[in-house]
């Protein structure tokens, strides 16, 4: 949890290191350089870790711009946290579906995400735009190398398949 945004050298050494990535102290001292923008000796973490992620592709956009639009159900742009909440489906996650995880647990960790994320970024009464939204889901994304398991997770979790509000 980076509340500052901004990330110290120790910190960015600590962050490479833990992902066990064999990086030389050298190459370290390079990257911090190169995303130490405005040379005040910090990264902005968020930007960094765009950077690592890469961008969504236009499937997954959609996808969660879907995903979106079936939590926001009157349509003004915004889902807070209940709003999510309310309609993520915890059991239909491939994790619960085959029984590596309970659905209590995905859910409980989904909904610690929704208030880590909104905190993080200072979202007012944690509103969440289509932007906000597309930034939380673009870790997840970075993380799920098959664009068709990415679409089914979220056509799942977000009963995209389910009721009204169907695109």
């Amino acid at each position: 949890k980076f509340k500052s945004r901004k990330v110290d050298y120790p910190k960015f050494t600590g962050i490479l290191e833990s992902y066990g990535l064999g990086i030389s102290q050298k190459h370290i001292d390079s990257l911090f350089v190169h995303y130490d923008k405005n040379g005040d000796d910090y990264v902005n973490y968020e930007e960094f870790m765009n950077s690592l992620r890469g961008r969504l592709n236009a499937f997954r956009k959609s996808i969660i711009e879907q995903a979106f639009n079936r939590a926001d159900a009157d349509a003004d742009g915004y889902v807070n946290v209940q709003e999510l909440k309310g309609v993520f489906d915890a059991a239909s996650h491939p994790d619960v579906i085959t029984g590596q995880r309970k659905e209590n647990q995905v859910f409980l960790e989904f909904e610690d995400s929704l208030e880590n994320f909104a905190t993080y970024r200072d979202l007012i009464n944690k509103h969440f735009t289509l932007a906000d939204f597309e930034d939380y889901y673009a870790f997840v994304s970075s993380t799920i190398d098959q664009d068709q398991y990415f679409g089914n997770l979220l056509k799942n979790c977000w009963r995209m398949n389910r009721g009204p509000n169907i695109d």
